[in-house]
């Protein structure tokens, strides 16, 4: 058959627009990012840029005029400019209505409850306390936001619980934890509660969906939390579960998926609870960063199947090669022009394969690139990554002149 180039738009132009440009150019696609930030990473693998926000209804509409499929790399964008762009005919994968269930964090969780898909015990928190929020005990919206009336009424739902603002929270942001005996809300805004579940794992799988439905799933990665920074510090493949477990995270992760319905890449991400429960945190409709080792480590990385899918060609294999490990880059000391330390010393590390995100600034806690190591043995693999990760620092460009200058 004959191919002419696609086009394909990206919403938002990180890290991941910038490692699906790299996947886009082995496919013979033609990327155009949006972004406002001007030179941001995804344009160093993208024909052109758009410098205008997500949310620019009109920028988002005429960017797309030339574009075969438009997808998304961030899910706070204009819902309002993908139906439009939709009503031209022109797929926008995922599409509207995933992300505005996915904006909404009490939505999205009615949503895979009303599916049947397990998840924590939930309930809204309401400003005036006025009956119907979705998804509380009896029907009812749990308390009145702020004061004591409102730790009471949390007190009812049962502490120690988790409130989760409903938009906007993501890296850990937008979460508290209410202990017994609290009496305040801690934080402001439209929010619910889950309860505080006993996890004794945090696990990710990846779920691919086509048009028409068809889906192919990776194995179950198995996520290591940075308990300051509240973000991913490492995945591990295999995960350390049993072969049950595997085939119940698969399953729960392809409900959810189908729940909302995303074409694309569908990350999943789970607690495995003390109790042996498998239970949705939250999904993103997008690739995700717990899914880079498959760049190394999968027959089919996620950023190639994410294209596979939303173009509507066919599905990759999701066979992995073998163990491997990953850990983000995060950036430390203080915030400036980016500069990175120790390079040389981690690519000398057999099987370290390194990705810097290009990203011009660096600062404290900020996502700067990720490593992957594979190896024969997970164990081996976890040990080389840790050391590769502790080889590379990277910091703004102020901390490199103060270490010279005490050398």
């Amino acid at each position: 058959m004959a191919h002419n180039r696609t086009q394909l738009l990206i919403l938002g132009g990180g890290q991941l627009g910038r490692m699906l440009g790299v996947a886009a150019a082995r496919l013979d696609v033609e990327l155009t990012v949006l972004d406002p930030t001007p030179d941001c990473p995804a344009a160093a693998t993208a024909a052109r840029q758009v410098a205008a926000s997500f949310t620019d209804f009109d920028a988002v509409v005429a960017a797309a005029a030339d574009a075969d499929v438009v997808t998304v790399e961030i899910e706070h964008v204009s819902t309002a400019a993908l139906r439009e762009i939709a009503r031209g005919g022109t797929p926008t994968r995922p599409g509207a209505l995933v992300l505005e269930t996915i904006h909404d964090k009490l939505t999205q969780r009615q949503t895979l409850h009303d599916a049947g898909v397990p998840g924590p015990r939930f309930g809204a928190l309401s400003e005036a306390g006025s009956p119907g929020g979705p998804g509380s005990p009896g029907g009812k919206n749990v308390a009145a936001a702020g004061g004591g009336a409102a730790g009471a009424a949390a007190a009812a739902f049962g502490l120690p619980a988790v409130q989760k603002l409903r938009f906007g929270g993501y890296d850990g942001r937008g979460v508290a934890v209410l202990d017994r005996g609290t009496d305040v809300i801690p934080l402001s805004g439209p929010s619910y509660l889950e309860e505080l579940v006993d996890i004794e794992t945090e696990l990710s799988v990846l779920v691919a969906r086509g048009p028409s439905g068809e889906t192919t799933t990776y194995p179950p990665f198995e996520m290591e939390m940075d308990p300051e920074l509240n973000l991913v510090q490492a995945v591990l493949y295999p995960a350390a579960i049993s072969p049950s477990v595997a085939a119940e995270a698969k399953r729960v992760a392809e409900q959810a998926a189908a729940a909302i319905d995303g074409i694309g890449m569908n990350a999943v991400e789970l607690f495995l609870t003390t109790d042996g429960r498998v239970l949705v945190n939250e999904i993103a409709p997008r690739p995700h960063n717990s899914g880079h080792l498959t760049i190394e480590a999968a027959e089919t990385d996620q950023f190639e199947q994410h294209l596979r899918a939303i173009l509507g060609l066919p599905l990759g294999s999701t066979r992995m090669r073998g163990p491997a490990v990953m850990r983000n880059l995060i950036g430390s000391g203080t915030e400036g022009p980016t500069t990175h330390h120790g390079l040389a010393e981690a690519l000398a590390l057999e099987g370290t394969h390194v990705h810097l995100y290009g990203k011009r600034a660096s600062r404290p806690g900020r996502k700067m690139g990720h490593l992957t190591v594979c190896r024969a043995d997970r164990t081996e693999a976890r040990a080389a990554a840790a050391a590769a990760a502790r080889a590379i620092r990277t910091t703004g460009s102020g901390d490199m002149m103060s270490e010279r200058s005490t050398k």
